[in-house]
C-alpha cells in the first residue's frame, strides 16, 4: 500500500509519538529527576519538529494546501523581528527563545495537517491526551495540597505547573470533551474530564480561571435560549465585547471611578498590581511602537518586574504582543483570530466553539499564557473551525437551530 500523508498520520504509533513530544508535563522540569531525562525528551521534541517540517514539504510538492499561513506569517515575523530587534537594540542573543517559537508552530502544523486528512481519529487522539492529563492534574493537585514543588516561593505547582497557567490545557480539554460528547455520544470520559476541570479550578482558586470558568457556563446556559443564539450571540457581539473590556478597564481605567464600591466588595481595584504591569507595558510600547522589544526574557523581566516578584509579562494578551513583537506583530496576530472567527459557521456547534474562544479572550484579558507551556493548545482551538466538519449535534444547543 502506498504510504502517504493521510496513512501517516491515521497510524497511532507515529501520531501519538508526535503529539507526546510536545506535550512534556511542565513538573518534570522541576521536581527531583535524573538531568538527562529533560534532556532527552528536548531531543526528542526536536526530531518529531524536523519530522513535521517533512511532512509539511511533502504537502508543498503534492501542491496541497492549509489553513494556516497566516500563523505561519505571524510567527516568521515574530522570530525574525526579535532577532533583529534583540541584537540592534540590546546585543543580545538568545536561541531558546526562537526554538519554542519554532516547535509550537510545528506543532500547529501537525495538527492542522490532521484535523485536513483525518479530522475526527485526530481531534479523538488529542481529547484522549488532554482529558489523561486533566485527571492527572487533579490527582496531583489532591495529593499535594501544599503543592506539589516549590519555584521561586511559590508553592501552587502541580502536574501541569503553575495553576495559573493550568487553563491553556484544561479550556481546550472542556471543548474537546463537549465535541467528543456530540459525536460519539459517549458520556463517561467527558464526565470526568469536566469534573476534574471544575475541581481543580475550585480547589486552585485562581481568580482569572475561576471567572473565566464561571463566564464560560453562563455563556453555554444562555445559547440555549434562541433569542439569545440568534441575535445577542454571535461573533461580531463576541468581538466588540472583549474590545470593550480591553479599553474601558487596561486602556481607560473606568473600574477606578467605582474603587470604593469594588473595595467594599472585598476585591481589590488595581487587579492585584496588574495595572502597574499595564503601565509598564504602555511605556514600552511608546518607546519602540513597531517591532517591541523582542522575546528575550532578561529584557521583558527589566521591563515587568514588580517588587521582588521577577516578571516577564504584561498580564494581558494584546499588550504583551504589542510589547514584544510591536504594532506590525500585533496587526498579524488579530488577523489570525478575526480570520479563525470567519470560519466558525463551518463548524456546526459553533456557538459553543465561541463561547469557548469568549472565555479564553475574557481571561486574557488579565493574564498572559505565552509563557506556560501548552499555550500553543489556544493556537490550535483558534485553528480548529478552519478544519471543521458538520459534527452531531452535543445536546448543549438545540439541534433545529445550531448554525442560527
Amino acid at each position: 500500500m502506498k504510504t502517504t500523508v493521510k496513512s501517516v498520520i491515521q497510524n497511532p504509533i507515529f501520531f501519538y509519538y508526535i503529539l507526546l513530544s510536545f506535550m512534556k508535563p511542565e513538573s518534570l522540569n522541576y521536581i527531583d529527576i535524573p538531568s538527562f531525562f529533560n534532556k532527552l525528551w528536548f531531543i526528542w521534541s526536536v526530531i518529531a519538529t524536523g519530522l513535521i517540517f517533512f511532512l509539511f514539504f511533502i504537502y508543498l510538492v503534492e501542491d496541497r494546501r492549509l489553513c494556516v499561513y497566516d500563523i505561519a506569517a505571524f510567527y516568521i515575523y515574530r522570530i525574525l523581528a526579535s532577532i533583529t530587534v534583540c541584537i540592534l537594540l540590546h546585543n543580545i542573543y538568545s536561541r531558546i527563545g526562537y526554538v519554542v517559537h519554532i516547535q509550537r508552530f510545528a506543532f500547529i502544523l501537525f495538527m492542522s495537517i490532521g484535523f485536513k486528512e483525518d479530522h475526527d481519529t485526530v481531534r479523538n487522539r488529542l481529547f484522549y491526551i488532554l482529558a489523561l492529563y486533566s485527571i492527572i492534574n487533579l490527582i496531583t493537585i489532591l495529593m499535594f495540597p501544599d503543592g506539589m514543588y516549590v519555584l521561586d516561593d511559590v508553592r501552587d505547582n502541580y502536574f501541569l505547573g503553575y495553576d495559573n497557567g493550568h487553563i491553556v490545557l484544561l479550556l481546550p480539554a472542556l471543548f474537546f470533551a463537549a465535541v467528543y460528547y456530540g459525536e460519539t455520544g459517549h458520556k463517561v470520559l467527558p464526565f470526568l474530564v469536566w469534573i476534574s476541570v471544575l475541581f481543580s479550578v475550585m480547589i486552585c482558586k485562581s481568580a482569572t480561571t475561576v471567572a473565566g470558568i464561571a463566564f464560560l457556563i453562563i455563556e453555554l446556559i444562555a445559547i440555549k435560549y434562541r433569542v439569545i443564539r440568534r441575535f445577542l450571540f454571535n461573533r461580531k457581539t463576541v468581538l466588540l465585547f472583549i474590545l470593550a473590556v480591553f479599553l474601558v478597564i487596561i486602556v481607560f481605567r473606568l473600574q477606578e471611578k467605582f474603587s470604593g464600591i469594588i473595595t467594599v466588595l472585598g476585591k481589590e481595584p488595581t487587579f492585584t498590581g496588574r495595572i502597574r504591569l499595564w503601565d509598564a507595558g504602555f511605556d514600552s510600547i511608546k518607546r519602540h511602537p513597531f517591532f517591541g522589544v523582542g522575546d528575550n526574557p532578561d529584557i521583558n523581566i527589566d521591563i515587568f518586574t514588580y517588587g521582588r516578584q521577577k516578571l516577564a509579562y504584561a498580564h494581558n494578551e494584546i499588550l504583551d504582543v504589542l510589547v514584544r513583537s510591536g504594532i506590525i506583530g500585533l496587526l498579524l496576530y488579530l488577523f489570525v483570530v478575526v480570520r479563525s472567527v470567519s470560519f466558525n459557521k463551518q463548524v456546526r456547534n459553533d456557538k459553543v466553539w465561541l463561547a469557548f474562544m469568549a472565555a479564553f479572550w475574557l481571561m486574557m484579558m488579565f493574564e498572559s499564557y505565552s509563557n506556560y507551556t501548552y499555550y500553543y493548545l489556544y493556537y490550535v482551538l483558534l485553528i480548529y473551525p478552519r478544519f471543521g466538519k458538520a459534527e452531531k449535534p452535543s445536546g448543549m444547543i438545540p439541534a433545529d437551530d445550531i448554525k442560527g
